[in-house]
């Protein structure tokens, strides 16, 4: 019991909320290093376009499968610790190993490994998270950690890696560039405590797909599908419609993307940290209308500044919702026992269709009737999401005791 109350105090709470922030930052910039260095690596091993694809494809999958795999594989010996330090070691390990890409096929099957390595990471993270939070502060801590992509993943790892590779060659920034991971682990080892779990849970069995037994776990898992199909054909075909459709030059495409992605950090945390005080359905459902408005604008304003304006208002939403229908509502909506197989499910199941598969078809949209034509089908997408939301259980802390007390009285 003085383990469980020690975990719950505000100090811990706050060096878990730190070290996942830094933890998930690193793990994504790892998992973007290729993209900021694909055109000097694509024609240093003379990698194609499609096969580029591919490597993309690999990771993914990959990221999706052992996502599921460690989560369930968690919850059945109530372990994170144990689980994720090694994980960030072989995540570090993983991505230096780019030093030693000779060619394509190569190239390859370290990706494939980067992306066994980083799938299991949120929802072990957001179980640590979970277990070391106040319920009041779950939400907040959450889009805290998940500022961590924006911060450090996209932002700051762009400048250093880009650096990097201008200081030295695209091999040595692999290597140079997942140090910090290696430092983060050993951080974990030091200051995380592993989640207590009673002696009599840990004796009882572990359905895995007792999951899809609630119906938020359901709604997530298709919520998650549209939103990240949304929200990764803004993160992939933006930049190409700014250039193509807008006719914006390259240099300054990218100071628009900078824009949007200091907003995209600021909705990070405020979107999960306004769920605390106003309940998830009703921030999810409002969150994934302005989601909707930045591709409606690149549709309906075709080529105009307006759409770019859009853009950088409201692109930043669609990434900000990711904890609550990815961690939130589905760990607060299953057994304990359950949490990190809930969270792997419904981001595994939402990477693999709306991350891998996809942006597959959004490009196919785009080349037969054009990128505008496509930013509408992305739009449509995040408002089915408005109406599924509507239909979740809330499952805020105060909101559910409230409902629990007034079912009770009657």
């Amino acid at each position: 019991m003085n383990d469980l109350l020690a975990q719950k105090s505000g100090r811990y709470e706050f060096t878990v909320v730190l070290l996942c922030f830094l933890g998930w930052g690193l793990v994504f910039m790892d998992r973007l290093v290729l993209s900021w260095q694909s055109p000097v690596i694509m024609e240093s091993l003379q990698i194609s376009n499609t096969q580029y694809g591919m490597l993309g494809f690999a990771t993914n999958i990959c990221y999706v499968f052992s996502a599921i795999f460690f989560a369930i594989l968690s919850d059945k010996l109530g372990y994170r610790k144990k689980i994720i330090v090694p994980l960030l070691f072989f995540t570090g390990i993983a991505s230096a190993a780019g030093v030693f890409a000779q060619g394509f096929w190569s190239l390859f099957v370290i990706r494939c490994f980067v992306g066994i390595a980083e799938g299991p990471m949120l929802p072990l993270m957001a179980s640590l998270v979970k277990d070391a939070s106040a319920d009041k502060r779950f939400g907040m801590n959450m889009g805290i950690v998940n500022c961590g992509v924006g911060a450090i993943g996209t932002t700051t790892g762009a400048i250093l890696v880009t650096q990097l590779a201008a200081r030295f060659d695209w091999q040595m920034t692999f290597l140079l560039s997942s140090i910090p991971t290696f430092v983060i682990a050993i951080l974990f080892i030091i200051f995380i405590k592993e989640i207590y779990v009673a002696p009599e849970e840990k004796k009882e069995k572990v359905n895995t797909f007792d999951v899809f037994k609630y119906r938020n776990i359901i709604l997530c898992s298709i919520i998650a599908i549209l939103g990240m199909a949304g929200y990764w054909t803004g993160m992939l075909f933006a930049p190409v419609y700014l250039t193509s459709v807008v006719n914006l030059s390259v240099q300054t495409m990218g100071w628009m993307g900078s824009l949007m992605g200091v907003l995209y950090v600021v909705y990070c945390f405020i979107v999960p940290t306004v769920s605390d005080k106003f309940g998830r359905k009703p921030v999810l459902a409002i969150a994934f209308v302005l989601a909707a408005l930045s591709p409606l604008c690149m549709f309906l304003f075709s080529g105009s500044m307006f759409s770019v304006v859009t853009y950088i208002i409201f692109g930043g939403f669609a990434a900000s919702m990711t904890p609550i229908y990815h961690s939130l509502v589905p760990m607060e909506s299953v057994d304990v026992k359950l949490i990190a197989t809930a969270n792997a499910m419904v981001m595994g199941i939402g990477d693999l269709i709306g991350t891998a598969i996809y942006p597959v078809i959004a490009g196919g949209i785009a080349d037969k009737w054009g990128l505008s034509f496509m930013m509408l089908f992305a739009a449509i997408l995040l408002f089915i999401n408005v109406i599924l939301a509507i239909f979740l259980i809330e499952t805020r802390p105060r909101k559910k005791k409230m409902a629990q007390s007034t079912s009770t009285a009657a």
